[in-house]
């Protein structure tokens, strides 16, 4: 299931998307933000921060293993995106979310 999300995620792009779709990344911004209330690219982003956080908080993974499966490249990337979305570091972010593993 991992292998899938991660996968998924990391093709998530509004240029892919409209690829997909037959239409521009414009227009498929446009029509998505109309519907949704967000563009593409925020929807993607919320939802590799949340898997993000479901990961920090429910396993042990290290955390530049944590931003490579939510789709980051470069984990100082990652960090960087963490912490504009959660106001937290995902080291802290961890520390006070964590359940019991």
């Amino acid at each position: 299931a991992a292998a899938c999300t991660r996968q998924l995620i990391g093709q998530l792009s509004a240029e892919n998307l409209a690829a997909l779709f037959g239409t521009s990344a414009r227009r498929l911004n446009a029509l998505f933000k109309a519907t949704c209330g967000v563009t593409v690219h925020d929807y993607v982003r919320s939802t590799r921060m949340g898997y993000a956080m479901h990961l920090l908080t429910h396993t042990d993974m290290a955390i530049i293993n944590v931003a490579v499966e939510s789709g980051y490249v470069n984990p100082a990337n990652f960090a960087t995106a963490f912490r504009q979305y959660s106001g937290l570091t995902p080291s802290v972010y961890r520390q006070c979310n964590r359940s019991n593993i």
